[in-house]
């Protein structure tokens, strides 16, 4: 009984020991993912429905994959289309405020879709 003991005190130092050597993502990394899947997702979007999304909601979800539509420090990602057909998605980074350096810099990304006609296939 007391030799299972020390295996069970052993296997917790050592997975408490593992978990120090453990990677986490940073919130900034962790936009910079998200912003990207969303991109993916809008675009794939567009070219199953011949337009861009009225919003980031009715993106369909990619199994196996982080969906989220929120930046690294839970807020959502913001989406905006210009006339031209361009959209851009942006972070205001961890302080929620346009401009900034480091953690609160905003992440912006902004793609062309190029949108065919399904009738054309």
């Amino acid at each position: 009984m007391l030799k299972i003991s020390y295996i069970c005190i052993i296997c917790i130092v050592l997975f408490t020991l593992a978990l120090l050597f453990v990677d986490k993502i940073s919130p900034y990394d962790l936009t910079i993912t998200r912003i990207n899947g969303v991109a993916f997702r809008i675009k794939n979007y567009a070219m199953d429905n011949g337009h861009l999304p009225d919003n980031l909601y009715i993106l369909p979800k990619r199994e196996g994959y982080d969906n989220s539509i929120k930046d690294g420090w839970d807020k959502e990602i913001i989406y905006n289309v210009t006339k031209n057909g361009v959209v851009t998605l942006k972070s205001f980074g961890k302080d929620k405020k346009p401009r900034g350096e480091g953690d609160n810099s905003d992440i912006i990304m902004s793609f062309n879709v190029k949108i065919s006609d399904k009738t054309d296939m």
